[in-house]
């Protein structure tokens, strides 16, 4: 069953490759704000080009109007006088647009209860979110989220603090169950509703936790729109990427500037060295508590040929120097992952980075290259004791 999945989504793949069609429509957006007449909005979108652009209207009397071309449904994300970069601020707020005629209603410092019409994806949505908003307020989840939040807002005064970190840990914990509980729900939908936009939508969230067989079963379930769709794409492409970087698969080569500003050139250790990379981040707590360990292994395998290099997600370099030195890894090789987030923003999703090329969507994940430049172990967790035995394995001690 294994195979098959893995057979049909490569053979849709390479049949969808050729057949690709070019199409588009128009949209048009009318929309109003109470409680604020003038200003900007700022409609940020994929286009029918597949280019991520910013749209900007001038408000009259709280009214703006967008149009533009789409070649499909796709999510959007409109900003009115944003207080911050954050996805929680009260005037930004995301939905579906398809090539339409809708209509938004806003209210100022509340734009995630917007009224929308016109959008049958979004309606989707809005009947799904209804009744998950129903679980959220029957598991008491607001408080737990506050408390959670503010545990992350103790910590931030103080990152270091590892009564905060535990603090910070433990509210999130609380949260799983509620998680774990939509998780099966957006399951439910993605397997029942093939031919949805929304379905691969929501897979997305979940490219983490599944593992490539998962991913291509969900795959070749969608019906053959949604696999074409910008959202089937990107499905098949963290398949693509999962394939490519499991084990069994040819490591991926890089040539970054490391912590002390030094040329590290992977290409030069494969042949010579077994690498152990280790993908984490200082604010990742469980990443942080496996670095004793880390370092107890490198001493005891290094002479054998180990080497470790650590790659950190860490966009404030100052946080990552300063979990460096606190945690004492310096003498493991540092870079820090290159995706160019200015550009990102900007739609730029292509950029090489090493995340991406070893398809990291966790944290912490290790991966093992051997002296011919394979990947022969994998771990997405903070239980080291399969690397341990890998180790042994390949050691021979």
């Amino acid at each position: 069953m294994k195979k098959k999945f893995l057979f049909c989504f490569l053979l849709i793949y390479s049949i969808a490759f050729g057949q690709k069609k070019v199409d588009g429509s128009r949209f048009k957006i009318v929309g109003f704000i109470e409680g604020q007449e003038n200003g900007i909005v700022v409609l940020s979108y994929l286009n029918f080009e597949g280019k991520f652009i910013h749209d900007t209207c001038k408000l009259n009397k709280g009214n703006f109007l967008f149009t533009g071309k789409i070649k499909e449904p796709t999510n959007a994300y409109l900003d009115g006088n944003i207080k911050s970069k954050s996805i929680n601020d009260p005037n930004t707020t995301d939905f579906f647009i398809e090539p339409s005629m809708m209509n938004i209603s806003l209210l100022v410092d509340n734009f995630k209860k917007a009224t929308i019409s016109g959008s049958s994806v979004q309606n989707e949505m809005s009947r799904l979110q209804k009744f998950k908003d129903s679980i959220y307020d029957n598991m008491g989840i607001k408080l737990l989220e506050a408390e959670y939040s503010n545990a992350i807002e103790l910590l931030n005064k103080s990152k270091e603090n590892i009564v905060l970190q535990e603090l910070a840990k433990n509210a999130f914990d609380k949260l799983i169950p509620y998680r774990d509980k939509i998780k099966l729900i957006d399951f439910d939908y993605i397997e029942k509703n093939r031919d949805s936009y929304l379905s691969a939508y929501l897979l997305r969230y979940y490219f983490s936790s599944l593992s490539v067989d998962s991913l291509a079963k969900f795959y070749d379930n969608f019906s053959f729109k949604i696999q074409q769709s910008v959202f089937g794409d990107l499905v098949r492409q963290q398949i693509i990427l999962k394939l490519g970087a499991g084990v069994g698969s040819k490591a991926k080569v890089f040539s970054i500037n490391d912590i002390n500003d030094r040329l590290l050139d992977v290409s030069k250790l494969i042949g010579k060295k077994y690498i152990l990379l280790d993908f984490w981040a200082s604010w990742c707590l469980p990443c942080r508590k496996g670095s004793p360990y880390l370092i107890e292994l490198y001493k005891k395998y290094q002479d054998k040929g180990l080497e470790v290099i650590c790659i950190s997600s860490d966009r404030n370099s100052g946080d990552w120097k300063k979990a460096v030195e606190k945690d004492k890894t310096s003498l493991f090789y540092h870079i820090r992952d290159n995706l160019d987030i200015g550009e990102f923003q900007k739609g730029n999703i292509n950029q090489f980075n090493v995340n991406k090329e070893y398809a990291i969507s966790v944290l912490p994940t290790k991966i093992l290259i051997d002296t011919n430049g394979i990947i022969i172990f994998r771990q997405e967790n903070d239980d080291d004791t399969q690397l341990t035995e890998q180790l042994r394995k390949v050691f021979r001690f």
